[in-house]
């Protein structure tokens, strides 16, 4: 009888907040899930919140800015516009009850925002972190909205990939790493050359979230992959 196959090792490269709920998933799945984050989280429990009741809707990009949302006011009955499914599942996860997806990228979201809502029903406020990839401001300003921003949280770049990924990595036994941002990917390329040959990557399918994310990346991978449609 041949031995069993072992599973395949993905390296989750997403904050901690949620690498262990997408680890989770993929053990499900049959696949050996490393942890190692390329980003950690902080609220910004003194940047200034808009007056809520002076908005029609809130801009939310990420699971990340819901979070720091929920922690900085008792309010749960605002209007949310999520990116994606996976935000939006936070978001009602966390009480909020006026909750629509995008099911898309911070462009869909836009286009969403376009098609949903009228620029004279209300101003709109962005909650998001310090450092984004996209900014709809400017995009939803062109169409005719009026939008505020607000940062209410920081994600600063961990120390390097964790000592459990440097050796799976260094023993062949990492078959692909999940990339969610322009940023996280840059920071895995520095992270893995900081540590091993570039070469390793070679052995790696980049599993990315969108075609900005590959974009981003320089090292000659085995394989380059984009998902076909963005949960985030």
């Amino acid at each position: 009888m041949p031995a069993p196959t072992p599973p395949l090792g993905l390296l989750v490269t997403r904050p901690a907040e949620d690498g262990e709920a997408t680890a989770q998933k993929l053990r499900a799945r049959g696949y050996d899930p490393i942890l190692s984050p390329l980003l950690t989280i902080t609220v910004l429990a003194d940047a200034p919140l808009p007056d809520l009741t002076g908005y029609h809707g809130l801009i939310v990009t990420s699971a990340n800015g819901v979070r720091a949302l929920a922690e900085r006011t008792d309010r749960r009955g605002d209007l949310i516009l999520a990116v994606g499914d996976h935000t939006a599942a936070k978001a009602r996860t966390l009480g909020f009850t006026q909750v629509e997806s995008a099911s898309g990228d911070a462009v869909v979201l836009v286009n969403y925002v376009r098609d949903r809502l009228d620029p004279e029903d209300g101003k709109l406020l962005h909650v998001r972190g310090e450092t984004i990839a996209v900014d709809p401001v400017p995009l939803l300003e062109g169409a005719g909205f009026t939008v505020d921003s607000c940062s209410l949280y920081r994600a600063d770049p961990s120390e390097g990939l964790s000592a459990t990924a440097i050796t799976a990595l260094a023993a062949g036994t990492v078959a692909g790493v999940l990339l969610y941002s322009p940023r996280s990917a840059k920071l895995f390329e520095a992270a893995l050359t900081g540590a091993l040959p570039p070469e390793t990557a070679g052995g790696l399918t980049a599993y990315c979230l969108s075609p900005a994310v590959a974009k981003a990346l320089s090292l000659p991978y085995r394989a380059v992959a984009v998902a076909p449609a963005v949960k985030c």
